[in-house]
């Protein structure tokens, strides 16, 4: 069996879209009562998060469309990855797969789309997804 080269120009073609999924670093732990929106990095989750934009500063392509929950602990490495990005409430902790992935104009975007999401168990009776 031969190998045949890969043009990567042309595999990348017939991609419609990139999706990366970044789950926010070390956060404070939930306690009764507490804001879960407004739940911080910790300060070992403030290193995880500079470390982990440094290496996605430089992996990720200019254009990359970046959107984060707007629960505190996934702006923080927002912030640290020193791009533009938005603020979506279709990525809050309680969002649904469906809200999640439209957001991101799944499966039809033609760019790379970063979602910076909090630990997130969505289970719809026709489309589980775990992230």
């Amino acid at each position: 069996m031969t190998s045949h080269p890969v043009n990567e120009a042309e595999v990348r073609k017939t991609m419609t879209m990139d999706l990366i999924f970044w789950r926010h670093a070390e956060a404070d732990d939930w306690t009764e009562g507490c804001d879960d929106m407004q739940r911080s990095l910790t300060a070992r989750g403030e290193k995880q998060a500079k470390r982990m934009a440094s290496w996605l500063d430089r992996q990720l392509p200019d254009g990359t469309r970046i959107i984060s929950s707007p629960a505190r602990r996934c702006e923080q490495p927002a912030l640290a990855l020193g791009r533009k990005y938005k603020l979506r409430s279709e990525l809050a902790p309680d969002t649904t797969a469906d809200a999640l992935l439209a957001s991101a104009g799944w499966p039809n975007g033609k760019s790379v789309v970063l979602m910076i999401l909090s630990l997130i168990h969505i289970s719809e009776p026709t489309r589980p997804l775990y992230i």
